[in-house]
């Protein structure tokens, strides 16, 4: 029988660490400033959670999932001095809206699919990829200064809102070469964020609606789902 020192001895070894991560943080405007300074001085991020929505319990005590719904994150900064990283995401965010006309920007031309949220071992390998699609700064948190908090770092906090993340688990890949990937991944075309608001009535009917999946190979497969 297993003693109380295997069990210490064991999660010391196995157990994941929330302190061994690294994000990765491009737009592909290359001109909103330097990515990897962002990259490097992210302290603290999540990785994303999923829920299924569902319809009201039936008679028969009965609820049907009718779609998906991907939680927003938060990722945190350090500043220097030159405030730079918060400079990065003001420029995203005048980018999407215009501070002076209002006018929005097309979706494809502030959207990245190149956030990444990187899990690592103590050995420093990479073990856990999540990766955002349609991904781009919702919200930038207020800022306190305080005459009191003579030790303290400034820290920007940004609300990231996506369409859909893929995950990769592997043990035997470095950071550096899974930062640049595209993972195929499978996700469904309703889906509840910021980005990609639909219609419950668009979601589910009376009888019968056609889903598409998009699989690894790039190819969309139908099917009929009955209700």
């Amino acid at each position: 029988m297993a003693s109380i020192n295997d069990f210490k001895v064991q999660s010391q070894k196995d157990f994941a660490r929330p302190n061994l991560f690294q994000v990765v943080v491009t737009h592909p405007d290359y001109s909103l400033g330097d990515s990897n300074r962002v990259r490097f001085n992210c302290h603290s991020a999540s990785i994303p959670g999923i829920q299924l929505a569902t319809t009201d319990k039936d008679i028969a005590y009965r609820s049907i999932v009718y779609q998906k719904i991907y939680e927003d994150i938060t990722l945190s900064f350090y500043c220097r001095e030159d405030m730079k990283e918060l400079e990065y995401f003001q420029k995203w965010i005048q980018n999407i809206i215009s501070a002076t006309s209002t006018r929005v920007e097309y979706v494809d031309k502030y959207k990245s699919d190149n956030i990444t949220i990187t899990q690592l071992g103590k050995n420093g390998k990479n073990t856990t990829t999540t990766k955002l699609y349609d991904a781009y700064p919702k919200k930038i948190d207020a800022i306190s200064l305080d005459y009191n908090s003579t030790s303290s770092l400034i820290s920007v906090s940004v609300t990231i809102t996506y369409r859909y993340y893929t995950q990769d688990f592997h043990e035997d890949k470095k950071i550096d070469e899974v930062a640049s990937e595209t993972s195929g991944g499978m996700y469904a075309h309703t889906v509840d964020t910021e980005g990609n608001k639909v219609s419950i009535m668009n979601s589910i009917s009376d009888k019968k609606q056609n889903w598409k999946m998009r699989g690894e190979n790039g190819s969309e497969e139908g099917f009929d789902l009955e209700f």
